[in-house]
């Protein structure tokens, strides 16, 4: 309930008038934010990711893997893994490296969210003295509950010069943190030793220049001083066929389909270039991962 004033003359009445409470006023098709997305993320839910491969039953995909770099001298090194598929909680990753340390960890499957899609994470900290090993692999293993016989995943790449050539083409939902997901859009992903300040790329297509400057994200710095950067493409794909545009900055990728050049700068200064090929449908010409270390991510010939 609200209060008018009105004034005949000179005196003046007061007369009550209803009025919406401020709680009551919505927008109009309003929409859910999942704020634990951001674009750093690695999404599971992709349509547009390669597919995940099968493994042995109860045995999910390696997804990402992080060498995070812990402050202080304890606990010596963790490796963080996200894992692409079912998992129960029981299950058990663990990870060894060249010097032979080995953490075994419990695997956490992830809340099951809208737009998200089977995962799961496990945090491996490994004790003892010694500096990040920066050559040679870790080697990666999976226990499913369902059988109790462990499954190698995998060797993961400890050097920083091999793991700097890495670069991928992921996809996130546009805008970031939205429910329901209507469009998809690329990322370009890749690891560098660069501070993320003053990052920025432009791209082409087709030797026609896109959109403006590319604004990214990037990781924590991680063990041995890489970071991830994710930087978003000026197109998106409707999950609909022959769906509008996201918005007119973001035209579909079909008509944007061809050879991509795109140069990576730090202060105006050229870090590095990216081509690859975007088909029509948004995804990249590229081949799908094999194995069981499977990033729902499309990896790029390294440059």
């Amino acid at each position: 309930m609200a209060l008018l004033l009105t004034a005949c003359g000179p005196a003046a009445t007061v007369r009550r008038v209803s009025a919406p409470a401020p709680d009551a006023v919505r927008a109009p098709a309003e929409r859910a934010v999942d704020p634990s997305r951001s674009g750093t993320m690695v999404w599971l839910g992709s349509q547009l990711a390669p597919a995940r491969p099968q493994g042995p039953r109860g045995v999910p995909a390696l997804a990402a893997w992080v060498f995070s770099r812990p402050e202080g001298a304890h606990p010596a090194a963790i490796v963080e893994l996200t894992f692409r598929g079912p998992a129960a909680p029981d299950d058990q990753a663990a990870v060894r490296l060249p010097d032979g340390r080995e953490a075994h960890c419990p695997v956490r499957p992830l809340p099951a969210l809208e737009g998200r899609g089977q995962g799961a994470t496990a945090r491996c900290v490994f004790d003892g003295e010694g500096p990040w090993p920066t050559r040679g692999s870790a080697q990666v293993a999976y226990t499913p509950r369902l059988t109790g016989e462990p499954t190698p995943l995998g060797a993961l790449d400890l050097a920083p010069d091999a793991r700097s050539t890495l670069i991928w083409l992921a996809f996130l939902p546009t805008p970031v943190r939205e429910n329901p997901v209507t469009h998809e859009r690329p990322w370009l992903v890749f690891l560098d030793a660069a501070e993320p300040r003053d990052l920025s790329a432009r791209c082409a297509v087709n030797g026609e220049t896109v959109g403006g400057t590319i604004r990214g994200q990037a990781t924590a710095e991680e063990a041995d001083g890489l970071r991830r950067f994710h930087l978003p493409l000026p197109v998106s794909v409707p999950r609909e066929p022959n769906g509008p545009p996201a918005d007119a900055d973001l035209p579909p990728a079909a008509q944007r389909a061809g050879r991509w050049r795109c140069v990576v700068s730090q202060a105006a200064a050229p870090l590095r270039t990216i081509e690859f090929t975007l088909q029509p449908d948004g995804r990249p010409d590229a081949s799908a991962p094999t194995g069981l270390i499977s990033p729902p991510w499309w990896p790029l010939e390294p440059q």
